[in-house]
């Protein structure tokens, strides 16, 4: 399997060079009726990212980043899911998962285990989390976000997520004072639906 890395210094151009390389390398899949074009193993990687990134607010669906806030900042079920990004990152079986990392980081700022899990086996039988993994690393005055996604539909989400993710990491380097943040998105399914090709091929022409 051939692993892809796309490295941006924003999340809208790492948004269309993803959509670029999924374009150009994605090969055909099915999910139930609908067709897809994929590539396993994508690695994107964005320094300093902006949430008030200018490409996402010209080009995005500004609609989807704000549902992708109530999914992670709400503590209501999105969906048909039962629950959100936000019950599992705040009040997972009571525990506050962010306040958690900080905690830890706070005390030992070069803690390897300042890690977050949004999954629940014995529980997400209408949906497994597309993330499933947030793990925060302090080296070298940066705080590293890695994210693990079992999949991530890149034309429609790739960038309300990393937008998301975007503000829980620089709500992190605020409390701990750290100076530069970094996000990866490692993601094993890559993929736009079929019927996104044509704003995909018009996002990178822009």
């Amino acid at each position: 399997m051939e692993n892809y890395y796309i490295k941006g210094n924003s999340i809208g151009k790492a948004w269309k060079e993803s959509i670029k390389l999924i374009n150009e390398k994605g090969q055909v899949i099915h999910d139930g009726e609908d067709k897809l074009y994929e590539i396993l193993g994508l690695h994107i990687r964005i320094e300093n990212p902006d949430e008030n990134d200018s490409f996402i607010k010209k080009f995005g669906d500004l609609s989807m980043i704000e549902w992708m806030k109530k999914n992670f900042f709400s503590n209501e079920n999105v969906l048909n899911w039962g629950y959100s990004y936000g019950q599992r990152l705040k009040n997972y079986d009571g525990i506050n998962q962010l306040e958690s990392v900080k905690e830890k980081l706070l005390k030992n700022i070069e803690s390897k285990s300042a890690t977050i899990c949004l999954n629940n086996p014995k529980g997400d039988k209408k949906h497994s989390p597309c993330i499933n993994v947030l793990d925060f690393k302090v080296r070298d005055n940066t705080i590293i976000l890695n994210t693990f996604f079992r999949s991530q539909d890149i034309c429609k989400k790739m960038y309300a997520d990393a937008t998301c993710l975007t503000l829980i990491l620089n709500d992190m380097a605020r409390t701990l004072n750290v100076e530069n943040t970094e996000l990866n998105l490692y993601i094993m399914s890559a993929h736009i639906y079929e019927k996104d090709l044509e704003k995909g091929k018009q996002i990178i022409n822009e």
